[in-house]
This record gives C-alpha cells, structure tokens and sequence, in this order.
C-alpha cells in the first residue's frame, strides 16, 4: 500500500507532517520529494516514526516522534512552534530579502526530482541519527558518520554546479579540487571545506561547540581529557575562547571551525571504532577509566547533527541562486 500523500517513507522510516495546520504552498511533506523531507526534518517540523517500535523488544525504549531544530544553536525543542514560523525563521536568517519564501517553495516544486538518489540516502541516515539520537547515541553516530560519507563525494560536485554558470570555469574548480595525491573520498571533501570557508568569511566564523555530559563526573573529566588528547595527537586545532578564565556549565569543553570539526568526526570514528592494539594514546582503551562510552557521542552527536545542517544549507543557498538566475 503506497503512503499517503502527505507522508514519505524512506529505510522503513516514516516521516510525516508535525501537525494537521497546512504548510506554506510548496512545503508540504509528499511522496518522493526527498530534499524538501530532509530540510523539513532537520528543521524539526516533520514527525520520524518507525513503523517497528511498537512490534520489535530492540526498539521499545526508542522515543519515535523526535522534533529537533537542526538549524539553531542550542537546538530548538519548543514542539509548541509552527511549521511555517521555522519556515519563515530560517528564509529570513538564511535567504534574506533577496529570495523572498514563494521563490523558495517553487525552488522545491520544480527541483524535487533532481538528485533524488542522492538526498534519499542522505536522508536516510540522517533520520536514522536523529531517532536514536537519545537512547543509543553510538548508533546515531553510525548513521551520521554514514551521512557524512554520503555527501563527502557527492556534494562539492552539487555545490560547483550550482554556483558556477561558467562550466569551463566550474570544471576547472572541480579539476583542482580533484588534483593531488588523495586516494579517497574523505581527503577531498575536506579540501572542499577549506576552499569553502577561505571564500565565505561568515563560514570561516563559524563554532562548534562540545559540552561534554555525563552523570558521572569522573567519567567526563576522563572523556575531556581523552578527546583533547585525540585532537592533539592529529594535530586538530581547537579555538580559543575568549572567556576561558570562567568557564561555566554551558561553557563548551572543545570548540571547533568548520574544517577542524569535520577532523575530529573522522578523527573519532577511527580512533573508537578502529581500536587496535598498540602504543597509541589516542585509541579509546576503557581501562584508561572512560566507564560509559554512550556519554562520548550523546555530547557529540547533536554537534555533528548542527554541522551537518550548516552544510546542507549551503547547497540549497547555492542551488536557489542558480534556480533564481535561470527563471
């Protein structure tokens, strides 16, 4: 049985609208349109369901209605916020003036079939990280790490071809991009964020912030340590603080520029996933003291979740001016 218009299914996740209001015209959560999907769910104004939480033991405790706004610092819980207020919030905050909301819901009319592959993988995986963001954080990295793969290769090539109208000039961006010894994916797309944030100054300002959390105070005394031990072991600068000297509880524990962030991600999947035994210091070993592994990710997660959504601004910004440009 097909869903119903205004609910999309994609990896045996439902994803539906937040309320019964109607959306703005061209907003709405329909079959298929993967990209509008995945900006209405990081915006926190769609419902994630799985159809199995109620029949499966391994998903009973997983909460199934997660509502976060992936586009703020601290994220915005307040589920008591409409659909179209987030809407407008983030083409005010993002679009300016310039891209007035109808422009932007006919960008979504008229692009939802290009790419599809693309967005509905990564929208997979980053619903996937979002439902299981609370009760099993090292499966929601997984499947963030795994939306990070998913844009890695992909998306420096979405975003030239959404900037450049010059495609000699664009091929040539790519060919530099592509040039050097880097054997893979992950390498490449971190050249793309480097180019990224030296051509966008507001970018190059940007801060991602770790608030280490735990239960435990010991346990995240030792997870501070391990993390900065980890930074500095692959040379990953962290940002200084201006108010280091009076650090309170919402002060952050690590603060990261975009490029550096996406360093410690990689940095931190390797080094806890790909233990081995050895001399290194930063590899996570738990009979160093760390006695809750689950506290290292649950801190991180919701950073990576903002980063992630920091990045996929910045090709809807970019295929907006192409699609503005061409009508």
């Amino acid at each position: 049985m097909p869903p119903p218009n205004n609910m999309l299914k994609v990896g045996g996740i439902e994803i539906s609208e937040a309320s019964s209001a109607q959306p703005l015209q061209n907003f709405a959560i329909n079959t298929g349109e993967y990209k509008l999907a995945l900006f209405r769910t990081l915006l926190g104004t769609s419902n994630i369901e799985h159809p199995l939480t109620a029949k499966k033991s391994q998903f009973k405790d997983i909460n199934s209605k997660k509502r976060i706004n992936c586009f703020t610092v601290p994220f915005d819980r307040d589920n008591s916020v409409r659909t179209n207020t987030r809407i407008k919030e983030f083409s005010s905050a993002y679009l300016g003036e310039e891209y007035p909301i109808e422009k932007f819901g006919e960008y979504f009319k008229d692009t939802c079939n290009r790419n599809t592959d693309f967005y509905k993988r990564l929208l997979t995986e980053i619903a996937y990280g979002i439902l299981y963001r609370e009760k099993e954080p090292i499966t929601a990295f997984v499947h963030l790490y795994r939306a990070i793969e998913v844009i890695c290769f992909a998306l420096p090539m979405l975003v030239y071809t959404a900037k450049n109208t010059d495609y000699i000039g664009g091929f040539t961006a790519l060919q530099n991009l592509l040039s050097g010894n880097e054997k893979s994916e992950m390498p490449f797309f971190k050249k793309y964020l480097e180019l990224l944030v030296k051509q966008d100054q507001e970018k190059s300002e940007y801060s991602f912030e770790i608030i280490v959390t735990s239960n435990d105070t010991d346990n995240a005394r030792r997870i501070k340590t391990k993390l900065k031990t980890l930074c500095n072991s692959e040379k990953i600068t962290l940002q200084e603080r201006s108010d280091a000297s009076v650090p309170d509880a919402t002060s952050p524990d690590l603060s990261f520029g975009m490029v550096e962030f996406y360093q410690f991600i990689c940095a931190l999947r390797n080094r806890f996933f790909h233990y081995s035994t050895g001399n290194r210091g930063d590899n996570f070993s738990f009979s160093d003291g760390i006695v809750n592994p689950l506290d290292i990710f649950y801190s991180a997660n919701d950073v990576i979740l903002n980063w992630l959504a920091i990045i996929f601004s910045d090709i809807l910004i970019e295929e907006l001016k192409s699609y503005s440009g061409s009508n």
